[in-house]
C-alpha cells in the first residue's frame, strides 16, 4: 500500500469492553498496547448496572412512599454511574501508562433495562465497530453453564470480529519467568 493510499484509508474503530475483573488491567489493556495500531479510534466501554430496589429494609420490610423510594433509587443510580465513569478514568491512566490513548469513553447501562453482553452487542452495532475486544474470566464449564460467558455471548451475536484476550497459561507463564 502506498503512503497516500495508507492516508486516505480509514482508521479502524475497535470498541475495547471492559469490566472490573482483574483481567481487564492485567490482559486486555496491555494487549491492546501491543495489538492494536496506535492510529486507531479506540472506545473503551464499560456497562454499570443497578437493581432498583422496591422495599427498604426496616420493620416488617414495610414499603416507603413512592417520592422516596424514587430519590432512594435515584440514589443507587447515581453512584453507579460515579462508579463506571471513575472506572474508565482509571482505564484510561493505565493506558496511558501502556503508551496508547482511548479517543472515547462510553458508559452504557445494563440492568435493569438490559443485560451487559447485549448493551454491548448493540453499542457495536450503533457506532459500526470494526472489531470488538474483551477479556475471558476464565469461569469454566459449569460457571459459563449458569451463568453465561459474556466473551461468548459477544463471539455470536457482534456484528464485527471479536477478540477474545485470554490469559497466559500457567505453564507458558513459567517459561516466560524462566527465560528472562
Amino acid at each position: 500500500m502506498s503512503a497516500k493510499e495508507e492516508k486516505t484509508s480509514p482508521t479502524k474503530h475497535y470498541i475495547i469492553a471492559l469490566d472490573r475483573s482483574k483481567f481487564c488491567h492485567d490482559y486486555v489493556l496491555p494487549w491492546v498496547a501491543e495489538n492494536l495500531s496506535k492510529s486507531s479510534h479506540i472506545t473503551f466501554v464499560h456497562v454499570y448496572e443497578f437493581t432498583p430496589v422496591t422495599l427498604l429494609p426496616g420493620p416488617g420490610l414495610a414499603p416507603v412512599g413512592s417520592s422516596q423510594m424514587e430519590n432512594f433509587n435515584e440514589q443507587i443510580r447515581k453512584h453507579s454511574i460515579e462508579r463506571g465513569t471513575q472506572f474508565l478514568k482509571d482505564c484510561c491512566r493505565k493506558a496511558i501508562e501502556l503508551g496508547f490513548k482511548p479517543r472515547d469513553m462510553k458508559l452504557l447501562c445494563g440492568a435493569p433495562v438490559t443485560s451487559a453482553k447485549q448493551a454491548i452487542v448493540e453499542f457495536t452495532e450503533e457506532v459500526e465497530a470494526d472489531g470488538l475486544v474483551c477479556g475471558c474470566r476464565g469461569m469454566g464449564t459449569m460457571g459459563r453453564m449458569f451463568l453465561g460467558s459474556v466473551s461468548d455471548f459477544l463471539v455470536h451475536n457482534a456484528h464485527c470480529p471479536v477478540i477474545v484476550v485470554k490469559p497466559k497459561r500457567v505453564k507458558e507463564t513459567k517459561e516466560t519467568e524462566k527465560n528472562s
